[in-house]
């Protein structure tokens, strides 16, 4: 109950239901639902595709490396060689991404 004004103010739950039908009709009247797209003209950072690419051409043609320490080696030769900005992740990132495909073929 809703007592100021002084008069009060009786509301109940009906009065606070709002109908599906009603909310979609809100939304249709005012164009709630077109959503804007979150990725036009987005761009990575790094060619995180790229490497993953050319890591499995590498595991198909040569297998994996001996080491992943040399394998991380590989990666960030060939960031340094594509990057079009110069940018090379760190060794931390590019290990974080590795480990677990390294993990799971070498079934570690």
């Amino acid at each position: 109950m809703i007592v100021d004004p002084a008069e009060r103010i009786e509301v109940t739950l009906a009065d606070l239901l709002i109908m599906a039908e009603d909310a979609r009709r809100f939304e249709t009247d005012f164009d709630l639902l077109r959503r804007p797209a979150s990725n036009i003209g987005s761009t990575t950072r790094y060619d995180w595709d790229g490497m993953y690419i050319t890591l499995m051409v590498r595991i198909h043609e040569e297998g994996l490396p001996a080491t992943q320490a040399e394998w991380l080696g590989e990666v960030q030769e060939w960031f340094v060689a594509n990057s079009e900005s110069g940018e090379v992740p760190d060794e931390r990132t590019i290990r974080r991404r590795l480990t677990p495909i390294w993990k799971a073929l070498r079934g570690s």
